[in-house]
């Protein structure tokens, strides 16, 4: 089968000992395995990839010889962040905390490639496009260039290779209001003088 036309053909996975773990989409050369922890790793040669004629559940005799799987790690989709906001004149500080679970929390290293910063007026439906994209060190910022009195919504998001975290996950959004300064006013009243003329008769 190595020179057939891989597009009308399934890419299916198995273990070393033949036993099938997942079948990809018609003509997608891709596979998904699923139910695998985060940070599982396996040797180049402990999966096997094989190209079949069918999407069935069973290699065919139709099955191409399989191929050594390179060295992986299994990566879920990441916990949720949390962010917590202070509100400030027409401005707002964030400080994001990363997840205890990026995706591989036993690999040893952060697998988190981006968050995303969503931002909307409370009121309102979260945008479709994040508002900031931050490095993985870029954890504090300030949202500036907002109305005085208008109750806002930040919401963060992390991202890996997976997938991304969920935004209504609890401590994912903080809400904030941006206020002006208090104008203090001192007066200062001057003091009243008073001149007494005392006129002596000789």
């Amino acid at each position: 089968m190595a020179d057939e036309d891989r597009s009308n053909q399934y890419l299916k996975v198995t273990d070393k000992s033949g036993k099938l773990l997942a079948v990809g989409d018609k003509g997608t050369k891709k596979a998904v395995l699923t139910g695998i922890d985060g940070g599982t790793r396996y040797a180049e040669g402990d999966l096997k990839a094989v190209f079949d004629t069918d999407g069935d559940n069973a290699l065919s005799p139709e099955a191409s010889d399989p191929a050594d799987v390179p060295a992986v790690m299994a990566l879920n989709v990441p916990g949720a962040p949390a962010i917590k906001l202070t509100a400030k004149d027409g401005a707002i500080d964030y400080e994001i905390t990363a997840p205890e679970d990026d995706g591989a929390p036993s690999s040893g290293s952060s697998d988190i490639t981006e968050y995303d910063l969503y931002l909307k007026a409370r009121s309102d439906n979260w945008p479709d496009e994040p508002t900031q994209t931050l490095t993985p060190d870029k954890l504090t910022g300030t949202l500036d260039q907002l109305a005085n009195g208008t109750e806002y919504t930040v919401g963060v998001i992390a991202v890996n290779l997976v997938g991304r975290s969920d935004l209504q996950a609890t401590g994912a959004s903080d809400h904030a209001t941006p206020v002006a300064p208090t104008t203090t006013t001192t007066t200062t009243v001057a003091p009243t003088t008073t001149t007494t003329t005392t006129t002596v008769k000789p």
